[in-house]
């Protein structure tokens, strides 16, 4: 009813348009699209629940036991000292067991049959429901001028958070906050949204933002270097932040 939009983030600072218009500038506009990855740990999501004295004990492969402990009691309707989370060794995560997955489902089962239960995905299951990467597409439009000072950078970027949103507000926010990189950028024009699609609901993976930032500006600027015929690595340090700058 509300549309597919969760959030949206617009900045700007200076005119961009100005500069990219300017005698001199040397501008060049790229899309760069990110794709849907999934984390692939070894362990797939798993966990054992037991009812207990009106409550339930949970062992799971997790990032984190109180967060999980919190989420349960809150789905559950039980108070949190009915619910115990225990995170044992677990066998890979990389952000892909920060969101709940079967500790629910298990949980429930336990205090519904009185009995242990457990559940854990098949590899299919995983790949089929788990939480992948975002996939995001986001347009660059960068001006240096003829001395390879970076003086203007647009950035248009669009996130998929799938069906259901798992960290997508946060990740929108890292992505914003790294577009510009280490770079003093004086003009700069930002416009993100975090959009609902059908596809599988997207979270934490590996950075939550700051790689696929860091994709397109550096895909950018080495393309800029070879357009400006200058070492990519001495024009990054031209223009990297110094200390007291914006």
């Amino acid at each position: 009813e509300k549309g597919d939009i969760l959030k949206e983030i617009h900045y700007t600072n200076g005119d961009v348009e100005a500069i990219f218009g300017a005698d001199g500038m040397v501008v060049l506009e790229q899309d760069y699209h990110l794709q849907m990855m999934d984390h692939a740990f070894l362990e797939t999501e798993a966990a054992a629940a037991f009812p207990e004295n009106g409550g339930v004990r949970i062992i799971s492969g997790a990032q984190s036991a109180c967060y999980n402990q919190f989420q349960v009691a809150e789905c559950l309707g039980l108070p949190m000292d009915k619910v115990q989370t225990i995170e044992p060794q677990t066998g890979g995560a990389f952000g892909g067991k920060a969101n709940l997955a079967v500790h629910i489902v298990t949980a429930l089962a336990a205090l519904l049959t009185g009995k242990p239960c457990r559940m854990a995905w098949t590899r299919r299951e995983r790949f089929l429901a788990g939480i992948k990467r975002h996939p995001l597409k986001i347009t660059m439009k960068c001006a240096a001028d003829r001395g390879g000072v970076l003086t203007a950078l647009q950035a248009r970027i669009v996130a998929d958070t799938g069906a259901y949103d798992e960290l997508g507000m946060v990740l929108l926010d890292t992505v914003v906050e790294n577009i510009t990189g280490p770079y003093k950028i004086p003009n700069v024009k930002i416009d993100a949204w975090l959009v609902h699609t059908n596809n599988a609901a997207a979270g934490a993976f590996r950075g939550l933002g700051a790689p696929e930032a860091c994709m397109a500006l550096e895909s950018h600027i080495t393309q800029m270097a070879e357009m400006l015929q200058v070492d990519s690595i001495e024009f990054r340090q031209h223009n990297l932040v110094q200390q007291g700058d914006t």
